[in-house]
């Protein structure tokens, strides 16, 4: 692909005439109801401060620490999460406060039990860099603006008298704090420090405080202890009152924060904000924010539409942020603090939630916020010098591992083609590229490499990942081929078909296979995958079943051709929405499409590969009208650090990036009849619909003709050259299809491994030596069993060999005849399939327990909870043990509850050992029991002989199934098991500690 160049100069100031302000029609309440997650406080574009108020720590649609369900605030912290799925930051909480100190926070029951403060959404404000709010119980009216590494208060008391401000270095939002710490510098000024870890797993925050008025008097709580007249302190939970002096109504505080140090807090305050008053301050932000919104400018559409477009700029311009101080200093990924250097002086920057935002957001920034971008993918790839990886979801230089793949690439390499970071960093971008695809810790990669795909029974979520790194690889492809590396090129062309192994040709669908060869069945294409089980990442097989941006026209052929393709897609808009319990994730349903998530995402614009542009043109018009509002719940889901806005903001101009990567955007239809993007190469390129008129659904939103700089343009697409080139693109819409615009072979958008590289699905599988596996067999036997190892696919002559001592099989074991393998007693049974050639499979492991229980009977004191009760009591003893995937039929759950009941083996036996299976999932809430207690008797009224089983650390022992169980010292003679397996609470370093935890048991044993 030939290199796209892109000049970076200095940052152009661009505003049109009646668009010197395109702030105004910002509404930074959008996506603070329902489940968008963002925040609606002051910062500046990519800035580190985010100063917000929140109404609560705790609870999924609380992970910006503010939802506009509440009616009372905590208090103003300095950091805040944007859209995210995942909770963390809430540094450094100040709230002010009249009369008597309160140092608690209180509850939203009863906010006046603290500091906490009811409000009036009514009384708030929010425009970018500003929000205020009247708090009704102290009778003060909250203002805040922000610098990029300030946040700024300026509270107006009724009462001159009684004043105070908290400081709580306790508060976050869903973490647990290390330690804290605080110092009085002068009469003004306190400074500290404030560690903790949660989805961050070592944040730490230092502050600078600057009062507008001196310090009377400074009361703490560290650890419990209150103190009166303390200058210092350090503690696990420190909070602070500080009383200001004087008699004046207004009160201004300035905090400047820092990742690195105290001197960095106090240098980033005084560069930023040091002797400029609250006015002046906001006046900045809202210049910055005029300054970075104004690259876009959009003529004519409703107050509503440049509402919802300019909103969702400004929530593209949030995230990532920038961690590097003013003096260019910051804490890498390896916990160093990192200088500048001649060399290497671009600014580091944090919260990468690459699943999310290579898709738009990141493309949208290589044509506005190039400088930002090329930042961002410079931190990307020190953080691989620092830590041997790209980041996978970055937060504050905390690797999270949430999400899958490893997105970090396309961000670079789409970067890369389009010539917006040094050639010099060409070497390095490969070799990070190519190191994140070939580790063996990741995310089931050694099988993925090995087989030519994921297999299901050895990766949760396995046909999301492996569609995932398919499109990965060919991105690393393109960088090979740009740099002349062919081997490398070669190696990752041939993994971006990986995807075709998941295919199953006699429906149409990408589908979990494991790894004897077999797809997945029962097979539910509406099916969810709920907290993170299942074949697929937040979503179904009908949210992937498109995802194969690297090879659309492939996988065109590959439904049965053009006309095949665009009924699937139909199919997914028309079928019913699903409608059963599923994951949060999956929202803004039309059909089976999901616009909430960002699997989707892509899916509306793919028509136009099939040749029907027409219907890509429809669907995004009902997209954007139905899916984006100017209400609070305006978002249909999570914002995700900016994603779901860039969507919007692409999708309105009137173009998307199917295939980032490719430098093609495939023609949508525009909201607006003009919109123009200033580059900082100096050009302008604008798109202008002639003929849109009207609302809603009175819009023209069909594409007639186009030209492109005076000339006739047929095509349903654009490249990045065109629009980096400068020009003007004039759409004339109509408001009934033009079937035959860009829909012409010639016409349409190609994404399509070269002929000369692309394999079948067979040639991609040839010499992968799949398992040998047992059908239908149950894992827990009564005297005697006999199984029966079979190969689904296997070259001829392929034998299986097998061990039943838990030792690893080899071309030498005993070979599995027709006649079975005879069980007797607990066995830990391993298979391998091994070629005529001396090729061996991996291992198929199957563990077999003899048990009393074959024919017992159990009664439970309680129900399992709801939607696991699954088998009942008879779970507990049906010989089928449910592996490590909690959500299959074999287990049940308890919410909060206690397992208990009485199991009655139907005579009197004898018996050494008594267990049972345990899931552990902290991830999903669903942790170890405390302990069990097991009791004998022979006529179920007198019990006996209790027997005590202690389980494990939840947080050490692994996610999966466990086992626990005990001997009965010298045996015991029994009919009836009496038996208490105990739940609890979340434990301390849980991010939900002291909340009910779910348990998950499955097979009860005794032998």
């Amino acid at each position: 692909m030939k290199k796209l160049l892109l000049t970076v100069v200095a940052t152009a100031f661009f505003v049109s005439c009646g668009q010197s302000d395109p702030a105004q029609y910002v509404d930074p309440f959008i996506g603070t109801d329902a489940h968008g997650h963002t925040f609606p406080g002051a910062t500046t574009p990519f800035g580190l401060v985010q100063v917000s108020p929140d109404t609560d720590t705790q609870g999924w649609d609380w992970c910006s620490g503010y939802h506009s369900s509440d009616s009372s605030i905590i208090g103003f912290s300095h950091t805040h999460l944007s859209g995210t799925g995942g909770a963390d930051l809430g540094d450094i909480l100040l709230m002010p406060g009249a009369g008597a100190v309160k140092l608690e926070p209180g509850t939203k029951a009863d906010p006046g039990s603290g500091y906490r403060s009811r409000f009036s959404h009514g009384s708030e404000k929010a425009s970018p860099g500003y929000y205020s709010v009247y708090l009704e119980d102290p009778r003060v009216r909250a203002e805040l603006t922000a610098t990029p590494h300030t946040g700024v208060h300026r509270y107006t008391y009724a009462n001159a008298a009684e004043q105070y401000v908290i400081i709580d270095l306790r508060h976050g939002i869903q973490d647990n704090v290390h330690s804290a710490a605080f110092r009085q510098v002068d009469d003004r000024t306190i400074e500290g420090w404030r560690r903790s870890n949660g989805w961050a797993s070592d944040h730490t925050v230092y502050f600078r405080a600057e009062f507008s008025r001196p310090i009377r008097k400074i009361r703490a709580r560290i650890d419990g202890v209150d103190t009166t007249g303390v200058q210092a302190g350090e503690g696990k939970r420190l909070v602070l009152a500080v009383c200001p002096d004087g008699h004046s109504k207004e009160l201004e505080v300035r905090v400047g924060i820092s990742m690195v140090d105290l001197a960095g807090a106090a240098a980033n305050l005084q560069a930023e904000a040091a002797g400029l008053k609250f006015d002046k301050l906001e006046d900045k932000a809202r210049k910055l924010w005029n300054r970075e919104l104004g690259k876009i400018r959009v003529s004519g559409g409703t107050a509503e539409e440049r509402t919802v477009f300019y909103t969702a700029l400004y929530h593209a311009f949030v995230a990532p942020n920038l961690l590097s101080d003013v003096d260019g200093r910051y804490v890498g990924a390896d916990r160093n603090v990192h200088a500048k250097t001649q060399q290497d002086s671009l600014p580091n920057y944090g919260l990468f939630s690459t699943w999310d935002t290579f898709r738009a957001l990141h493309p949208l920034l290589t044509l506005v916020q190039p400088e930002t971008n090329a930042a961002v993918v410079r931190s990307m790839l020190r953080y691989y010098e620092q830590t041997g990886r790209l980041p996978v979801w970055d937060l504050h230089m905390n690797e999270n591992n949430c999400m899958i793949g490893y997105h970090s690439v396309p961000i670079i390499v789409d970067a890369y083609l389009k010539g917006q970071i040094p050639d010099s960093l060409g070497a390095l971008a490969l070799e990070a590229a190519v190191h994140s695809a070939m580790q063996d810790s990741y995310g089931g990669l050694p099988y993925y490499r090995s087989m030519g795909y994921l297999p299901s029974d050895k990766e949760n979520n396995s046909v999301s990942k492996a569609l995932e790194y398919a499109y990965d690889d060919w991105c690393i492809a393109q960088l090979a081929k740009e740099l002349g590396n062919d081997s490398i090129y070669r190696v990752f062309i041939r993994r971006a078909q990986f995807y075709k192994n998941h295919f199953d040709p006699q429906d149409g669908f990408f589908k979990g296979r494991d790894a004897t060869g077999q797809f997945r069945t029962p097979f539910d294409p509406t099916e969810i995958s709920i907290l993170g089980q299942g074949d697929f990442t937040e979503g179904s097989a009908w949210h992937y079943r498109f995802f194969a941006p690297q090879d659309v026209n492939t996988h065109i052929a590959m439904l049965g051709g053009d006309s095949a393709y665009i009924a699937a897609i139909d199919t997914m808009f028309t079928s019913a929405s699903t409608t059963a319990d599923h994951s949060p994730d999956v929202s803004g349903l039309i059909g089976q499409y999901a616009h909430g998530n960002e699997p989707s995402h892509q899916v509306a614009y793919l028509y136009a590969y099939a040749g029907a542009p027409w219907k890509t043109q429809e669907r995004v018009a009902e997209i954007k009208r139905t899916m984006y509002t100017v209400a609070r719940d305006g978002l249909c889901g999570n914002e995700d650090c900016g994603q779901m806005s860039a969507w919007y903001v692409l999708s309105a101009m009137g173009f998307y990036p199917v295939t980032p990567g490719s430098g093609i955007y495939v023609l949508g239809t525009p909201t607006f009849p003009e919109v123009t993007l200033r580059m900082d190469n100096g050009r302008a390129f604008t798109v202008a619909a002639k003929g849109l008129k009207g609302e809603g659904d009175s819009k023209n939103i069909y594409i007639q003709s186009a030209e492109y700089n005076g000339q006739p343009y047929t095509k349903a697409y654009i490249t990045h050259e065109m629009i980096e080139s400068g020009g003007k693109l004039v759409l004339h819409m109509g408001n009934t299809p033009n079937t035959s615009f860009g829909s012409a072979m010639e016409d349409r958008p190609v994404s399509q491994i070269p002929t000369d590289d692309a394999l079948t699905s067979a040639k991609l599988l040839e010499g992968v030596v799949f398992e040998p596996y047992l059908r239908d067999t149950l894992h827990v036997f009564g005297p005697t069993m006999v199984v029966y190892p079979q190969l689904y696919m296997a070259e001829p002559g392929t034998r299986i060999v097998y061990t039943t001592d838990g030792s690893e099989p080899s071309v030498n074991s005993p070979v599995a005849s027709a006649a079975g393998i005879l069980l007797m007693r607990d066995t830990d049974l391993k298979l391998r399939a091994v070629t005529v050639d001396g090729r061996i499979s991996n291992t198929k492991e199957y563990r077999f327990y003899k048990s009393l229980l074959h024919d017992a009977t159990v009664t439970l004191d309680k129900e399992p909870s709801a939607p696991y009760v699954n088998g009942g009591a008879a779970a507990l003893v049906d010989f089928a043990l449910g592996g490590n995937s909690y959500v299959r039929p074999q287990w049940i759950g308890f919410d909060g509850e206690n397992l208990s009941g009485v199991i009655d083996m139907g005579r009197v036996r004898s018996l050494s050992h008594v267990g049972f299976n345990a899931a552990n999932e902290p991830g999903s809430w669903i942790v170890l029991p405390r302990d069990a207690i097991f009791e004998f008797s022979v006529d179920g009224t007198h019990y006996y002989r209790p027997v005590a089983i202690t389980t494990a650390d939840s947080r050490t022992a692994g996610s999966g199934a466990h086992y626990f169980g005990t001997s009965v010292p010298g045996g015991v003679t029994a009919r009836y098991i009496r038996f208490a397996i105990r739940n609890g609470v979340l434990p301390e370093w849980h991010i939900g500690a002291g909340n009910p935890s779910w348990m998950f048991v499955d097979e009860i044993m005794a032998y």
